[in-house]
């Protein structure tokens, strides 16, 4: 049975491109990844002022 064992990557993959394409977000990078940006910032804030 391939059609149900496919790689989970491939689909999550496919998932976010299309998530990108429905709904892009003004700061997103072009590589696909809709969420990425605000992680970043929140990831960046917690690097450089710990504890807000």
């Amino acid at each position: 049975m391939p059609l149900q064992h496919s790689p989970p990557e491939r689909q999550t993959r496919s998932q976010a491109r299309a998530q990108a394409v429905l709904i892009p977000t003004p700061r997103a990078p072009l590589d696909g990844t809709p969420a990425v940006p605000q992680l970043r910032a929140h990831f960046w804030k917690e690097k450089h002022h710990p504890g807000r």
